[in-house]
C-alpha cells in the first residue's frame, strides 16, 4: 500500500483526448511550448529535519505515445521520473512514469477543466495495481477560484486558478489526501501544498512547493 501512495505523489507533485495527434491545445494556465521552464522549492515536512530541495522542469522537443495518444514531454533536474502532458479541447492532463518503482504503472489524472465556475468540480478514476491488489482511485477536483492574486516565495501573481484536490481509495478507507494547487495564467503551476494520511501502512507525506523562477517562449 505505501508503494501505491507513493506513485499518487509522485502523479501530483509536479510543478499534463483519446486523439492520436502532436497538437496539443493550449492551456492558458500550463503553456507547455518547447523550451518553457520552472524552478521550484520542494519542502518536505514529513523529514526531521524539514528538507527543501530545488530542481528544474523543462518541456522537452519530444514526444511520447502511449496506447496512441501524444503526450509532450518533461524532464526534472532530480532525474527521477518523467513526465508526460496532453490536452483535448476543455482538459489537460498529466501522467508520470515512475523508472524507480518497477512494476508500479503509471496514473494519468486531469488536473485542469475548462469553462467551469468558481464552486465547480469534476472527478476521474484511475486504478493501479501493486502486489495483486488493484486499487481505485479517485481524483476529485474543486475550483475554489480564478483570477485572483496569490503570492508564491515572495512575489505576487495574478491571474490565478486555485483548484483543491481530494484523493478517495474506497479500499484503503476512504479520502487518503488532497491539497490545494495555484495555476496561473500564462506562467502555469505556482505553488501548491499536498498531504496524505493513509490509515495502512501509517504513511504520512506533508509536501509543499513554491515557484522560484521560470522562462516561458
Amino acid at each position: 500500500m505505501r508503494r501505491i501512495l507513493t506513485v499518487i505523489l509522485g502523479v501530483l507533485v509536479l510543478a499534463s483526448c483519446k486523439k492520436s495527434t502532436s497538437t496539443t491545445p493550449a492551456n492558458p494556465y500550463y503553456p507547455i511550448s518547447t523550451g518553457n521552464y520552472w524552478t521550484y522549492a520542494k519542502t518536505d515536512s514529513t523529514t526531521s529535519p524539514i528538507t527543501v530541495t530545488n530542481y528544474t522542469i523543462t518541456v522537452l522537443s519530444a514526444d511520447s505515445i502511449i496506447s496512441g495518444i501524444h503526450y509532450k514531454v518533461l524532464s526534472d533536474t532530480a532525474k527521477q521520473h518523467v513526465y508526460l502532458y496532453r490536452s483535448n479541447a476543455d482538459s489537460s492532463y498529466r501522467r508520470g512514469i515512475f523508472a524507480n518503482l518497477k512494476g508500479i504503472p503509471d496514473v494519468e489524472e486531469k488536473y485542469f477543466v475548462k469553462n467551469i465556475p468558481v464552486g465547480g468540480s469534476w472527478s476521474d478514476t484511475n486504478y493501479t495495481t501493486s502486489n495483486g491488489i488493484t486499487v481505485q482511485i479517485v481524483f476529485v477536483h474543486t475550483i475554489e477560484s480564478l483570477d485572483t492574486s496569490v503570492v508564491a516565495a515572495g512575489k505576487t501573481y495574478s491571474n490565478v486558478a486555485h483548484i483543491k484536490l481530494d484523493m478517495i481509495a474506497p479500499i484503503l478507507g476512504g479520502k487518503v489526501g488532497g491539497g490545494d494547487f495555484y495555476y496561473a495564467q500564462g506562467i502555469g503551476s505556482i505553488k501548491y501544498a499536498f498531504a496524505v494520511s493513509a490509515p495502512i501502512g501509517g504513511l504520512n507525506i506533508n509536501q509543499s512547493e513554491q515557484l522560484l523562477d521560470h522562462h516561458i517562449n
